[in-house]
Formats: structure tokens, sequence, C-alpha cells
């Protein structure tokens, strides 16, 4: 009976030694897992800040663009007034003034 309690005995302490290579095993993993997680995140986060930056940077653009434009269009349309001004003056006669004005419109 004594043999059987000495190699049970040894039994168990291997099956601790077992669990407990095991649980350093998981530990490492864990750990090496929790570094890569943080390491995407990380890189996520610098891809994101990226675009978020091409992002403004095409919204800047665009506000620019659209300002550009409008000041265009503004100055096509005094453009046009001086155009219409100019022809009225030009032609006194009430008719040729009223089409003018009519045309503008």
């Amino acid at each position: 009976m004594h043999l059987q309690q000495q190699q049970l005995a040894e039994i168990v302490e291997e099956f601790k030694q077992d669990v407990s290579k095991f649980k350093q095993d998981i530990n490492k993993v864990l750990k090496k897992f929790k570094q890569d997680i943080n390491k995407a995140l990380k890189n996520f986060e610098q891809g994101f800040n990226k675009f978020e930056h091409a992002l403004k940077k095409i919204e800047e653009a665009r506000a620019q663009t659209k300002q550009l434009d409008d000041d265009e269009e503004d100055k096509n349309f005094i453009e046009d007034d001086v155009r219409v001004v100019d022809f009225v003056f030009k032609d006194e006669s009430f008719e040729n003034r009223s089409r003018a004005k009519i045309g503008h419109l």
C-alpha cells in the first residue's frame, strides 16, 4: 500500500508541475496576444488619425474651391451687370433699356 501512495504522490506532483507549466505557457501566450492587440490598436489609431487628417485637408480644399467658385460667380455676375449698364447707357432709347434689363433677368 505504501508503494501505491508513493506512486500516487509522484503522479500528483508531476500533474501539478504540468499544470504549472501549462499556466506559464498560457500566460506567455496571453501576454504576447495582449502586446499584439495593443500594437494593432496603436497602428489602427495612427491610420485613423492619418485618415481623419486627410479628410480635413479634403474638406479645406473643397471649401477653398467653393470659395473660388463663389468668387468667380460673383465676378461674372458683376461683369454681366456692368455689360448691361454699359449697353443701357450706350443706347438711350427706353425700349432698348427695357430689353436689356429683361434679357439680364
